[in-house]
C-alpha cells in the first residue's frame, strides 16, 4: 500500500498535510533514543585515557596512545555530527512545512549554532589537511 502522504504532483513533490511535522516528531524521537542510550559526544569524550596509563619505556605504547586517541576523537566527531544533523534535519522539515514564522525562535538559533559549528569544524579540518599529515596525527 503506497503512503498517501508522499505523492509525485507531475512536475513536483506533493507532501501531504502534517507529513512533514510527523517525519521530524520520528527524528526527534530517534535522537532522544540515541542519547538516552548513552552515546553522545560528552560519554565518548570520557573514554579518553592519558598516555601515562598505558605505561612507558615502549615505543609502541606512544603509537597505540596516540592511534587510540586518534580514534576516540573521530568517534566523538561523528557522534556530534549525527545527533545535531537529525536536529538540524527535523528544524529544516518544520521550516518546510511551516515557515520562518511558524517555527519558533528558538529553534531557528539552534540551527544557526549547529550550522556555525560545522561550517567552524570544517574549516579546521581544512586547515589542517592543508598542513599535511604531522597535523593531524
Amino acid at each position: 500500500m503506497a503512503d498517501e502522504s508522499w505523492s509525485n504532483g507531475g512536475d513536483r513533490l506533493v507532501v501531504g498535510e502534517g507529513a512533514l511535522s510527523a517525519s521530524a516528531a520520528r527524528l526527534e524521537e530517534i535522537e532522544r533514543t540515541l542519547r538516552d542510550s548513552g552515546l553522545t559526544p560528552d560519554s565518548v569524550a570520557r573514554l579518553a585515557v592519558a598516555e601515562g596509563h598505558y605505561g612507558q619505556g615502549i615505543p609502541a605504547v606512544a603509537q597505540l596512545s596516540a592511534r587510540y586517541e586518534a580514534v576516540r576523537a573521530r568517534l566523538e566527531e561523528f557522534v556530534r555530527t549525527r545527533q545535531e544533523a537529525m536536529e538540524a534535519l527535523a528544524i529544516v522539515m518544520l521550516l518546510s512545512e511551516r515557515g520562518y514564522e511558524a517555527v519558533e525562535d528558538e529553534q531557528l538559533r539552534r540551527l544557526q549554532q549547529i550550522m556555525t559549528g560545522w561550517e567552524s569544524r570544517y574549516a579546521e579540518r581544512q586547515q589542517a589537511a592543508a598542513a599535511g599529515p604531522a597535523a593531524t596525527q
